[in-house]
Order: structure tokens, then C-alpha cells, then sequence
């Protein structure tokens, strides 16, 4: 009974040291859009031109931000000329439901061009389209489908059913960089890592973690947390180790205070055995 108790007990304090740390997913208010808002109020128009063979190269790509205090991932996609285009989708034990994406835009410019010069152009002088589309869900793949092609800039927010601390690029995207906020970061083995590895890692001036992959042969993921979890789940660990050795060395006193007792009214009493004579 006192070992089910012990064990119970353990795992308790293990369970809410993880949790402290904050590995078990971070939680999203998905709270209604102003659409009134001006765009460069919800988006950074950081569209992600690869260095391919030592030199840039514009590709259909996507940028994949991280939002501080929440689990919803910021997408800005680079679209040529498509009326079916593939976005994020939820995957995991958690993506129980349908994807819920907002705050899409569709940007772009009467000069338009899959150019650094057209893109620097669009994001400078952005015109936001109002284009009919709707949203095509299978166990595969999500898309937007809609009534003309379009060429420019997609971008939304994904939301997570429950919550996630990782980032799944499954939109068939030819260049990939992921941006964590300043109070995330990744690379930890025990916590989570980037796969593949990066083609490159730098920090801005805001504090944020920048990965980038130029050309990914297939999916790339990022499993990210906050930066004091290894740090609280250290001291959690310490913790846990110092009550097990308290509980070991309380169990042992107490076991060699009832033999001192246990001898002290019986002398033929040795090692938990009455002596034979």
C-alpha cells in the first residue's frame, strides 16, 4: 500500500514538472478578426527568397511564424498562378477536427512578378484581393479552391484544435523558414529538435530564432518550447531525485530505530531473528 502510494505520488510530482516546463502544448485564444485592421497590423510580409547554388532564387515558398503566447502559426505563402492552392493542416494524436485557418488575405500588385523586384514591390504596395474560394479537406491534404487562378502573396493564421508546440510544413512548399518567437526556441534533444537539419539558424535583432531550408526533399518539422523549460525541468528532476533519496534515508531510520527499540526490551533479538540457543 505504501509503495502504491509512494509511486502514485512520484508520478504526480514528475507530471506536473513537465508540465511547468511547458512541454505538454501551448493554448490558443481564437478570438474573432477585425477585418478593418490594416494587414501590417496582423502579418509581416516576410516573404522567403532561397540561396540555391550560391545564388537567390524565387520559388513558391512559405514563411511560418510562431505567435507569441499562443499555438496559432502565421503562414505567408508565395502563390504562382493557381486556383488550387495547398495550405498547413493539422496532424498528430490532437488534429481531431477540421483545419481552422483566419485572417486570410490574398496580396498582390498590378505588377506582379515572380521577380525580387515584383515581390519587394507587392510587399511595399500591397493590394489585397476579395477572391470567392472555398476550403477542400481531405485525410490528404487542404486546399483553397478558387474560382480564378491567382498570382501573389497567401497569408493566414492556422489554429490548432487543442494547442500544439510544434510547427509541420505539409503544403508542398519548395523553400521552407520557420520563425519562433523570442520565447521559444528548439534544438534540444529531450524537448524537440528541427528535422531535417537546417540549411541555416540565425537570430534577429528581436530575439527571434530564424531556420531556413532552401530546397527540403519532403516534409520539414520543428518542435519548439519555451525557453526556461530545460532549465525548470532540471530543477524539477533535482527535485524528484532529493524526495526519493529524503523518503530512502527517513525509510532506513526509521527501520534501524524500531530494531534499537525492538532490542533494547528484547536482548535475543539480532537482525529481525530471535536468537537460538
Amino acid at each position: 500500500m505504501k509503495k502504491s502510494f509512494f509511486l502514485i505520488f512520484l508520478t504526480s510530482i514528475l507530471f506536473a514538472a513537465v508540465s511547468f516546463s511547458g512541454c505538454l502544448g501551448l493554448f490558443s485564444d481564437s478570438g474573432e478578426t477585425n477585418e478593418t485592421v490594416d494587414i501590417s497590423e496582423i502579418y509581416d510580409l516576410n516573404v522567403f527568397i532561397p540561396t540555391i547554388s550560391g545564388h537567390e532564387k524565387v520559388v513558391e515558398s512559405g514563411t511560418y511564424s510562431t505567435v507569441s503566447n499562443s499555438s496559432d502559426i502565421q503562414v505567408v505563402m508565395l502563390v504562382d498562378n493557381k486556383k488550387e492552392i495547398q495550405i498547413l493542416m493539422e496532424t498528430g494524436l490532437f488534429g481531431l477536427s477540421n483545419t481552422y485557418i483566419k485572417d486570410v488575405y490574398f496580396i498582390t500588385n498590378e505588377n506582379f512578378s515572380m521577380t525580387t523586384d515584383g515581390i519587394n514591390e507587392t510587399v511595399s504596395s500591397p493590394v489585397i484581393l476579395t477572391p470567392e474560394y472555398k476550403k477542400s479537406e481531405s485525410s490528404r491534404e487542404v486546399k483553397l479552391i478558387l474560382e480564378e487562378n491567382f498570382s501573389g502573396i497567401l497569408v493566414y493564421t492556422m489554429v490548432p484544435t487543442i494547442g500544439s508546440n510544434s510547427i509541420i510544413v505539409n503544403d508542398g512548399a519548395h523553400a521552407v523558414q520557420i520563425i519562433l518567437s523570442e520565447e521559444y526556441e528548439t534544438g534540444n534533444p529531450l524537448f524537440g529538435k528541427p528535422s531535417p537539419t537546417p540549411d541555416s539558424i540565425e537570430t534577429n535583432s528581436n530575439g527571434q530564432t530564424i531556420l531556413k531550408w532552401n530546397a527540403p526533399l519532403g516534409k520539414v518539422s520543428v518542435k519548439y518550447y519555451q525557453n526556461n523549460a530545460p532549465l525548470y525541468f532540471a530543477l524539477s528532476v533535482i527535485v524528484l531525485f532529493a524526495l526519493i533519496a529524503f523518503v530512502w534515508l527517513r525509510y532506513h531510520y526509521q527501520i534501524r530505530k524500531l530494531k534499537q527499540i525492538t532490542q533494547s526490551f528484547d536482548s535475543d533479538f539480532e537482525e529481525g531473528f530471535r536468537n537460538k540457543k
